[in-house]
C-alpha cells in the first residue's frame, strides 16, 4: 500500500540485485574512489505512460520546471565550485553534462487520496497509487500524530516504554525462534483462540515493537514454513491457524511501518519536482522527522541509479553471444526490450541521472541544519558507507562513532536492525537497493559479536529433512503444451544446470533480433519446428534429475482450497491478478 509521488518522473523500474562481494565491502566498486559521498541508497520516481503522454503534449507549451532547475543547478555547480580533476576522473568516468531534454520530465498528475482502481491507457482496470499510504486496519489514509513533530518522529522509529520493553524483550544472543513465536501467539491470540485478522491490539503492537528487530522477515518466513509443514502433514487445523497468524503478522508489520512510509512518501513529493535543484534547504527543511524522510529518499535514489549504472555498463561492455544470452537478459530492466520502450537503461543517460542524485545527496549531507541532528542510525549510515573494509568499519564504530555519540555498539546494532525492518516494508523497486545495502551494513557491524547469530537459520535455510522447518515438496503434472514438457522432450536435463538453455534461446530470440545472424536463426527455428513432434504419451513423469527423488502429485498444496471463495474471507489462490482485469469499451 505504499505510494509514489504525485509528481512523477520518467524513470524505469528498479532492479533489486545489489553487487556486493562480501560484508567487508559496502559501496559499489565504481564509487569507492569517488568524491566524498555515501552512495548508499536511491529512490525511483517514475511516471506511467498516460502521464508521460500528457507531459509530451504540454512540452511545447512550457518548459518543465525541474528541467530548467536542473540546468541552472548544474551550471551553478560548475561555475561556482568546479570539480577537481581527480574527482571527475575517479567517479567511474561519469559525465558531468546535464541530461538531454526529455530524459527528466516532471509531470503533474491528479492523484486520489489513497490507492484505488482506475482505467489505464490500455482500457484495463489497474490500481492507482495515491497521495497517502493506506492504513490496512481502516482502509483510510494514514494520519500522523497531531501532537507535534516529536510524536511523529516517535511514530517513524517506534519504541515502547522501558517497563514494557523489559517484560517483553528477548535476548538476541540466546533466544530461540519458538520462544519468539510463543510470545507472538500470547500477544495476539484472543481468549477464544481466534486471531483478530485486520484488527490490532495494544498487546500485539507492544510485543512487535519491543522485539521488532528480532522478528522481521525471519519470523514471517518461519510462520509461512510452519503453515506449509502442517499442511503437508495434513494437519489442516494447525495449517489454518498459521495461515491466519501469518496474515495478522503482516498486518502488524504494515500498521507499525505505515507512518514511516507516509513520511518518506511526503519527502518524495517534495524532492520529485525539485530533482536537479541543489538548493536542498529550500525544499528539504523542516522538522527532524521530515528531514529524516528526505535523507532516506536521497540515499535510496543514489543506490538505485548507481546500480543502474553498473547494469548499463555490463550490458554495453559485454559482447552478445548465444552463450551469455540468458545472463544478459537478467541484467537491468527487461522493459528495455519492449517496442518503443521509454525505459532509461543506456549508460550515458543512467550516468547523468546518477551523478545528479549524488550531487543532491552531497548537498543535503553538507548542510548542518539539515543533517547534523538526524537520528544516530542515519548518520552512521552516512559515515559507514564511505568505509570499504569491514575490520576498519567495526573499529570506527567501536572506537570513534559510538563514544562520540554516547551510544553503545549493542544499541547501535539494534537500531540499525530496526531501520532495516522499516525499510523492508517499502517498495522493492525503489528502495530495494538501499535496503539491501543497510542490511549488509547491519550484518557487517555485528560480525564477531553475539548479535551475529541468526536465530532463524535452521528454520528458514536448512534444507535437511531433519531441519525444524522442513516440509515435503513434490512434483506437479504439466500440460502437454507447457514449457516444462517442451524442455523435457527437447533435451535431457544435465545435473547442476537449468536445462536445455539452447532451446530457451531459440524461443526467446524469435522477433527480438538479438543476434546478428538473423537468417541463420530463422533456418534453425524452421528446423526446430519441423522436427518437434509433441505426443501425449500418457501420465506425466518428470525426469529423475529434476524430481531428485521427490514424490509426484501428493496434492496437499490444494488441501485448503475449500476455505477460499466468496464470503469465506480469503482470495482464491488459483486466480491470478490478471483474472480480475476488465476491458472497458472506449467512448
Amino acid at each position: 500500500n505504499n505510494c509514489t509521488t504525485s509528481t512523477r518522473m520518467r524513470f524505469p523500474s528498479a532492479s533489486i540485485a545489489f553487487l556486493l562481494a562480501s560484508c567487508d565491502a559496502f559501496a559499489p566498486q565504481h564509487a569507492r574512489n569517488s568524491r566524498k559521498t555515501a552512495r548508499s541508497s536511491t529512490t525511483e520516481l517514475y511516471a506511467n505512460r498516460k502521464a508521460r503522454r500528457a507531459g509530451q503534449k504540454n512540452q511545447n507549451k512550457k518548459k518543465p520546471a525541474n528541467q530548467q532547475a536542473l540546468g541552472e543547478a548544474t551550471n551553478t555547480a560548475t561555475t561556482s565550485s568546479p570539480p577537481r580533476q581527480e574527482e571527475t576522473s575517479s567517479s567511474s568516468s561519469l559525465p558531468v553534462s546535464t541530461p538531454e531534454p526529455g530524459v527528466l520530465e516532471a509531470v503533474e498528475i491528479e492523484k486520489p487520496s489513497v490507492s484505488r482502481f482506475i482505467e489505464d491507457e490500455n482500457g484495463l482496470k489497474r490500481i492507482a497509487d495515491g497521495k497517502s499510504v493506506m492504513d490496512v486496519t481502516t482502509g483510510q489514509a494514514v494520519k500522523l500524530s497531531p501532537y507535534g513533530p516529536e510524536y511523529r518522529l516517535a511514530e517513524m522509529f517506534p519504541g515502547v516504554p522501558p517497563n514494557v520493553r523489559s517484560s517483553l524483550r528477548f535476548d538476541r544472543s540466546t533466544v530461540e525462534p519458538m520462544q519468539l513465536l510463543e510470545g507472538l501467539k500470547k500477544a495476539v491470540v484472543g481468549p477464544d483462540g481466534k486471531i483478530p485478522g485486520k484488527k490490532v491490539t495494544d498487546a500485539g503492537l507492544d510485543y512487535m515493537i519491543a522485539n521488532r528487530d528480532l522478528l522481521g522477515e525471519g519470523m514471517k518466513k518461519m510462520i509461512g514454513r510452519l503453515k506449509l509443514k502442517n499442511q503437508s502433514e495434513m494437519k489442516l487445523d494447525e495449517a489454518r491457524f498459521y495461515r491466519d497468524l501469518w496474515f495478522h503478522y503482516m498486518v502488524l508489520e504494515q500498521k507499525i511501518s505505515a507512518p514511516f512510509r507516509q513520511i518518506v512518501l511526503d519527502a518524495e513529493m517534495k524532492i520529485g519536482p525539485n530533482f536537479g535543484n541543489l538548493d536542498v534547504k529550500s525544499y528539504c527543511g523542516g522538522e527532524m522527522y521530515e528531514r529524516a524522510g528526505a535523507f532516506i529518499v536521497f540515499k535510496a535514489m543514489v543506490a538505485l541509479w548507481e546500480k543502474k549504472v553498473v547494469d548499463a555498463r555490463d550490458i554495453e561492455e559485454t559482447p552478445r553471444t548465444r552463450q551469455n544470452f540468458i545472463e544478459l537478459l537478467c541484467i537491468g530492466d527487461p522493459k528495455r526490450y519492449l517496442p518503443n520502450s521509454t525505459t532509461i537503461w543506456k549508460m550515458d543517460e543512467c550516468a547523468k541521472i546518477c551523478l545528479m542524485a549524488q550531487k543532491l545527496s552531497d548537498a543535503f549531507v553538507s548542510e548542518p541544519e539539515l543533517f547534523d541532528d538526524l537520528p544516530v542510525e542515519l548518520r552512521f549510515i552516512e559515515a559507514a558507507t564511505k568505509i570499504t573494509d569491514g575490520t576498519e568499519l567495526r573499529r570506527f564504530m567501536i572506537e570513534d562513532f559510538c563514544p562520540k555519540e554516547e551510544i553503545t555498539p549493542e544499541g547501535l546494532r539494534e537500531g540499525m536492525r530496526r531501520v532495516v525492518c522499516q525499510c523492508q516494508q517499502m517498495q522493492i523497486d525503489s528502495y530495494g537497493d538501499f535496503t539491501i545495502l543497510i542490511e549488509k551494513l547491519s550484518d557487517a557491524i555485528a560480525k564477531g559479536s553475539p548479535d551475529e547469530r541468526d536465530p532463524y537459520f535452521d528454520w528458514n535455510y536448512n534444507p535437511d529433512a531433519d531441519a525444524p522447518g522442513y516440509f515435503q515438496t513434490y512434483t506437479f503434472d504439466h500440460d502437454i503444451n507447457s514449457m516444462v514438457r517442451f524442455l523435457d522432450n527437447a533435451k535431457t536435463v544435465e545435473e547442476g544446470s537449468m536445462g536445455p538453455t539452447e532451446e530457451i534461446v531459440n524461443q526467446f530470440q524469435v522477433g527480438m533480433n538479438f543476434f546478428q545472424d538473423n537468417e541463420k536463426a530463422e533456418r534453425e527455428e524452421k528446423y526446430r519446428l519441423k522436427k518437434q513432434n509433441v505426443i501425449d504419451d500418457g501420465p506425466y513423469e518428470p525426469p529423475e534429475k529434476r524430481a531428485i527423488g521427490r514424490p509426484h502429485m501428493m496434492g496437499w498444496l490444494e488441501a485448503l482450497d475449500d476455505d477460499y471463495g466468496e464470503n469465506k474471507g480469503y482470495s482464491d489462490p488459483q486466480k491470478f491478478e490478471a483474472d480480475d482485469w476488465e476491458e472497458i469499451p472506449s467512448n
